[in-house]
């Protein structure tokens, strides 16, 4: 879990992430035949993580729109 340590306070978010991931995947194999159910369970809790801590992402970064390239 290096990639999350910097919400290493916020492991009750994370928890609640993981069983929202566990319960996404064990009614995926209700619907169709999953091959690696924990591929597909770090799959469903990464996109959960990305949704989730986008916004905060998002903000550390404070480059002005004009500081990006657009070639015309």
């Amino acid at each position: 879990m290096l990639k999350y340590e910097i919400y290493k306070d916020d492991k009750h978010i994370f928890e609640g992430l993981a069983y929202r991931a566990l319960m996404i995947a064990v009614m995926a194999t209700k619907k169709k035949p999953i091959r690696n159910l924990p591929g597909y369970f770090k799959g469903v809790l990464d996109k959960l993580v990305d949704e989730t801590y986008f916004k905060d992402i998002f903000m550390m970064f404070d480059v002005p729109v004009e500081g990006f390239y657009c070639p015309k």
